[in-house]
């Protein structure tokens, strides 16, 4: 696959396109949002080269003095990429055998011309349309065409005397949102084609180069570049316009149903292309379900194949060789030819021209029969005669009618894990996450063999044994024992409904259908059956009102990625740069703050855990007292001040902007009231002391001596004490740059609106437990700064560029600002949006006092106003018209009749 993919973007036949710089091989990558820097990284400005010029925005050249143009081009390229960009092709399987060499031979007419004429001529016109039923293999043609010899044979026939270029893109509605959107099909299409013809960024996009040109590297790296589907577009119609004079183009799309977004512009988008001025040098082999919008479109407009009609030689082909593979079941078909010839003549009839419906019952019929005694054709038809025709049909039997309690429990589990980690990569973002690796599931469970074979474990111990163990390297042969156990036990229990991929592996599913079967029943009732499975025979056991806890695939998710870190295949080397593990720390965090099953608090020793198993990691500084690798994910290097920031407790900051509520408030209550670990982790269901909570107390008897020697091994850094001691002298020696932003400002953030970050909106129930913890211990002078208040204390930051502010002040910034922006939608029915925050507001009045007649000084955007300017009535969010401001915040100020709001309107769970 991956030598057929190479061919996308390619100029079949042109002289080779300008190479970029060499030594540029790779640039820095903004993670959602939040750069994570190295302190000890610097940059050069771009020094290659003697005075360039650019085009510019208005047409009139810009004059760049040292300016390399192939470091911009490289820098472009590398922005328009995106890391899921070739997930969805390298994860189609590759047809069998000889499927599909039939496109090339197909007899043509004239109501019917077949594919071969029409990518060599142009009396057909310049769109191909395939399409078929779920799971007849649309995509799976669309890769083999797209790389195939005899494609690029034909192409140069109807091209002639000039270049052939080549480009594609699979929308795949699993993947991340890019997988799925119009930005990235353009993003990844002009990818492609720039790389193959860089010369003509600057003129497809002039904006971007106008505002880059200036810039050093270092400036580059951290510019985010968020591209707008109207700048992708104006840049590609620049590039058919000016990149097609010599050359033909050929565009292969496939799945246009799994498009997130208006089919009917995507089809205009495309009818576009055929339609202008370059039409006659571009093709496009188009692929998609048979939805109405569709057909309307092309059934009896362009040429078109439907699959479901033209594949059943390759199915009765691919039905043959896969149980002839198997010894047992090739003898029972040699015995019985006559039955053997019955059964797949049947069991294709039956798939209809839905290859997967064949597929799974060819693999189904493996499993049954082929590891077993004698094997009797008879036996195998009559089970096959049985089986249901609609795939969702074949699914629920695989599932929940032909497995014993053990295995579909075993199912629902993996099925869990894999949506758990879709859920949480969506969330922050991260698209070369959204598919977990063998690795990542290899840690999440355990494995034992019994009399059912392999099967995972996941329960307390587990978590207890991951919190235990130190960081040790691991030989690479334990390491691919325990992912080809883990790709045993996935491929057994999947039931073939989720693939790994030989290269990646990913674990992917097995068709799109198979998701929209998972989740999209009505009143998600597949889902809950299957989630109410994965509690049968768990060693937790079902929630229950005893207060016992349930599997949880969070919590399994969070631990793998601490015994990933605890379990290197390297030599494990201290060193300070955070963005190696940043992404790894987002998704563990993000799978702690969405478990639901928890009650012995397990998760908050997973929490503390991987804080230490990171720190293990950190190339500390002992003569920066507040050193800790958490620093890092705040702000940039020049906004630390180096390394000369002060920065206490950054990691139960960086918890509080995670959302990690119960974590933060059970650190402060411990860092109040200091009780052992076991007084906090015992078992509830137990008056004695649990046997993990024995082993805790012995392992923590032993934890510095051994933490000690640990360190001391790695790179002899020094014992806890002989650090404390240093970072205290260098503490009084230094002159504190100290950043005093407090848990409560961190945790009121995000009060309207994400703003495309990874961490979550604020929440009413945390925010109210911290105002609580900041009257209580009002008292203990660093609790008090440390957590904050709404009115007092005023703090300061370096990081934030603010000084002697509140908390209650930067929340009305936030809220004018919010406003400014658009984060705050008039007449909003969202319940995550000014229901919620609202909600937060009103207890920030109530609950924590906040000054209603503060005033609120005014900016290079806004002229100063006061809590009423921005909350009352006529101020700026009662021109929204919103019924939430109407009912909570305007009677504050007693602007309306009913005068004072009270709690009650705060209704539900905001409570």
């Amino acid at each position: 696959m991956a030598d057929q993919h190479s061919q996308q973007g390619q100029d079949i036949g042109a002289d080779a396109a300008p190479a970029t710089d060499p030594a540029v091989s790779a640039l820095a990558e903004t993670f959602a949002g939040v750069q994570v820097n190295t302190p000890e990284s610097t940059a050069a400005p771009d020094t290659a080269g003697p005075e360039a010029s650019i085009p510019t925005a208005s047409g009139s050249p810009q004059h760049v003095p040292w300016f390399n143009e192939g470091v911009l081009q490289h820098f472009i390229l590398e922005s328009l990429r995106f890391k899921s960009m070739d997930f969805r092709a390298q994860d189609i399987e590759e047809a069998h055998g000889t499927s599909f060499d039939w496109i090339f031979n197909h007899q043509a007419s004239d109501s019917h011309p077949n594919f071969s004429e029409w990518l060599a001529t142009t009396k057909h016109g310049f769109i191909y349309w395939i399409t078929g039923k779920p799971g007849s293999g649309k995509s799976t043609l669309t890769r083999y065409i797209s790389g195939h010899p005899e494609t690029t044979r034909l192409l140069r026939a109807w091209a002639f005397n000039k270049h052939i270029m080549t480009a594609g893109f699979y929308f795949w509605t699993s993947g991340s949102q890019e997988q799925r959107s119009q930005t990235g099909l353009l993003r990844s299409l002009l990818f492609q084609l720039l790389s193959a013809k860089p010369y003509l960024i600057a003129q497809c996009l002039p904006n971007l180069c106008e505002k880059l040109a200036p810039m050093t590297s270092k400036e580059r790296v951290s510019t985010t570049i968020e591209w707008s589907l109207s700048e992708l577009m104006d840049g590609f119609s620049i590039f058919l316009s000016n990149g097609l004079t010599h050359t033909k183009l050929c565009l292969f799309v496939d799945g246009l149903d799994e498009l997130e977004g208006d089919h009917e512009a995507i089809i205009s988008f495309f009818r576009g292309m055929t339609e202008g001025k370059s039409a006659d040098r571009i093709k496009l082999c188009l692929s998609s379900r048979p939805w109405p919008v569709f057909e309307r479109a092309f059934e009896w407009v362009v040429p078109n194949l439907k699959l479901q009609d033209s594949n059943f030689e390759d199915m009765f082909r691919y039905t043959i060789d896969k149980l002839n593979s198997k010894d047992t079941i090739h003898f029972a078909m040699v015995d019985d030819r006559d039955k053997a010839r019955y059964l797949i003549q049947t069991l294709v009839e039956m798939g209809n021209g839905v290859f997967l419906w064949v597929r799974l019952v060819v693999e189904d019929l493996i499993r049954r029969f082929a590891d077993g005694g004698r094997v009797r054709i008879v036996d195998m038809l009559d089970y096959v005669v049985d089986l249901p025709t609609e795939l969702d049909s074949l699914f629920e039997l695989l599932v929940f009618g032909g497995q014993t309690e053990h295995d579909t429990a075993e199912t629902s589990r993996l099925f869990q894990l894999v949506r758990a980690r879709e859920i949480v990569a969506d969330f922050v973002q991260d698209e070369s996450a959204t598919s977990l690796s063998l690795g990542e599931l290899a840690f999440a469970c355990s494995f034992e063999t019994n009399r059912h074979g392999l099967y995972a474990i996941n329960g307390r111990q587990i978590d207890l044994a991951a919190l235990s163990l130190g960081v040790e390297q691991e030989s690479e042969q334990k390491a691919m024992q325990r992912c080809a156990d883990t790709r045993s036990w996935t491929l057994i229990h999947s039931l073939g409904l989720l693939q790994v991929h030989h290269q990646s592996g990913r674990v992917t599913y097995i068709h799109r259908t198979l998701r929209d079967w998972l989740l999209l029943s009505p009143g998600n009732e597949v889902w809950d059956r299957l989630e109410e499975a994965g509690w049968i025979n768990s060693v937790d056991g079902p929630p229950g009102k005893d207060g016992t806890d349930c599997w949880d695939p969070h919590r399994c998710l969070l631990r793998s990625y601490i015994l990933q870190m605890k379990h290197p295949v390297h030599e494990p080397e201290q060193h300070r740069r955070l963005d190696e593990w940043y992404p790894g720390i987002v998704l563990a965090l993000t799978h702690a703050r969405h478990m639901k099953y928890d009650t012995q608090k397990l998760h908050l020793r997973l929490i503390g855990e991987l804080e230490r198993t990171i720190s293990c990691h950190w190339l500390w500084r002992d003569y920066a007292p507040t050193d800790h690798w958490a620093i890092n994910s705040f702000g940039t290097y020049e906004q630390r001040h180096g390394n000369k920031l002060v920065f206490h407790n950054a990691y139960l900051a960086l918890c509080t902007r995670f959302g990690l509520g119960q974590y933060v408030i059970e650190t402060l209550d411990q860092t109040a009231s200091p009780m052992s670990d076991d007084d906090l982790f015992l078992d509830l269901d137990s008056d004695e002391e649990s046997p993990e909570s024995t082993y805790r107390r012995a392992l923590d008897a032993e934890a510095e001596e051994i933490e000690d020697a640990y360190h001391l091994a790695l790179g002899g850094w020094g014992s806890r004490s002989r650090r404390a001691n240093q970072r205290k002298r260098a503490a009084e020696a230094a002159k504190d740059i100290t950043e005093e932003t407090p848990l409560l400002h961190r945790a009121l953030e995000f009060l309207c609106s994400r703003q495309k970050t990874i961490y979550p909106l604020s929440s009413l129930s945390f925010v109210r437990q911290l105002l609580d913890r900041s009257q209580k211990y009002a008292a203990n002078p660093q609790l008090s700064r440390l957590i904050g208040g709404v009115n007092a204390p005023s703090w300061s930051s370096p990081l934030l560029a603010k000084k002697d502010v509140t908390t209650w002040i930067m929340v009305l910034r936030h809220l004018r600002d919010a406003k400014r922006r658009g984060w705050i939608q008039r007449s909003d029915v969202d319940p995550e949006g000014s229901e919620r925050w609202t909600a937060i507001v009103l207890s920030l009045i109530e609950d924590g006092g906040a000054d209603l007649d503060a005033v609120v000084p005014g900016d290079g955007w806004d002229p100063e106003t006061s809590a009423k300017g921005v909350l009352g009535r006529g101020g700026m969010l009662d021109e929204l018209g919103d019924v939430w401001v109407e009912k909570r915040l305007v009677p504050c100020f007693g602007d309306a009749e009913g005068g004072y709001a009270s709690s009650w309107y705060i209704s539900g769970w905001y409570r």
